[in-house]
Parts: C-alpha cells; structure tokens; sequence
C-alpha cells in the first residue's frame, strides 16, 4: 500500500515539474510577477522594483528576488519565471506529508501529500505564477518545523528555528511588513 502511494505522489509531483514553459504568459497578474524581476536583474536595483520602469511598491519584494535569483542562476524564460512557483507548491505537499510524519502516521501523510498534489486548485497556482503560493507554504513549513519540534524534543530549538525563520519569510511575502517596503 505504502510503495502504491508513493508512486502516485511521485508522479502528481512530476506534473508540477513538467512543461513549465509549454504556455506563454497569458494573464496579467503573471506579466507582473514576471517583469518586475528582470528589470531588477537589468538594472541591478534589488530594493525599488518597477514594472514598465514605473515604481511598484505595492508587493512584497521577497517574491521578485525570488524569481529573480532563478534568472540570475537558469537565465530568463517562462519555464524559468514558473519553476520557484512549482517548487513552492511541491514543497507544500512535501510538508503535508511530514505533519502527518510527524504525527507518527506516516500512511496517512501519504495519503495526505497525494491528495493535495492532485487537488485542481493547488495544481493551477502551482503551474502559474502567482506569489501567494510562497504564503501558503511558509505557513505550511511553519506548522511543520512546530510539529516536528514536539516530536523530536532533542532537536526543539532547530525546528523551532526554522519555525521562526519561516514565519519571518511568510511575513516578506504577504504581511504589513512586506505592504511597507
């Protein structure tokens, strides 16, 4: 049962990863997220990131440096601009499973993890570029480093680290401190 189920999140994981680039950027929010970071990237300014060269201040700058870092590593496509996206929702469905690890149930995470792989919502904002994916899993691996610290109290102020580090990175992404910068 076990070995049947990891098979089957391994391949709804690959349907993240694959053919990232088969589709041009359609939607306007995408051209946002996918702009913004190459005029960083152009004009070497990581702090004040524009669109069109106009200020845009009006979103976290986490998620551009983001992207931008996979530019700056893989050079810029559509494949490029959607994979740290993809990552971010595998690494949510990754965290499903060790909450559920975590637990001591190791089966039931399994079925867990696969049942949000395949879920359509998740499977749409995983493939697109969209920032609030990057919330979303902070929150997730926030949740997880909690319950991974009550689990194993030899290893509490690690996981209890990494909680805090992505409650900190969760903030970047979508809270009052981002909307400041």
């Amino acid at each position: 049962m076990r070995r049947g189920l990891l098979v089957l999140l391994g391949v709804a994981l690959a349907g993240y990863l694959v053919d990232l680039g088969g589709s041009s950027i359609w939607d306007a929010n995408e051209a946002f997220y996918v702009e913004t970071p190459r005029e960083m990237l152009q004009r070497g300014d990581f702090i004040s990131p524009t669109f069109h060269y106009q200020p845009r201040l009006n979103k976290p700058v986490l998620s551009y440096w983001i992207v931008a870092g996979f530019y700056k590593v893989f050079g810029v496509s559509v494949g490029v601009q959607r994979f740290p996206v993809a990552l971010g929702a595998v690494t949510m469905i990754i965290a499903a499973l060790l909450l559920a690890y975590a637990a001591g149930n190791l089966e039931a995470g399994l079925w867990g993890a696969t049942g949000l792989a395949v879920a359509p919502g998740l499977v749409i904002f995983g493939r697109r570029i969209f920032i609030d994916i990057y919330i979303s899993m902070f929150m997730a691996m926030t949740l997880t480093f909690f319950a991974l610290a009550e689990r194993y109290p030899s290893r509490r102020r690690l996981f209890l680290l990494l909680m805090y580090a992505c409650v900190g990175l969760g903030v970047l992404t979508k809270g009052p401190v981002a909307a400041a910068l």
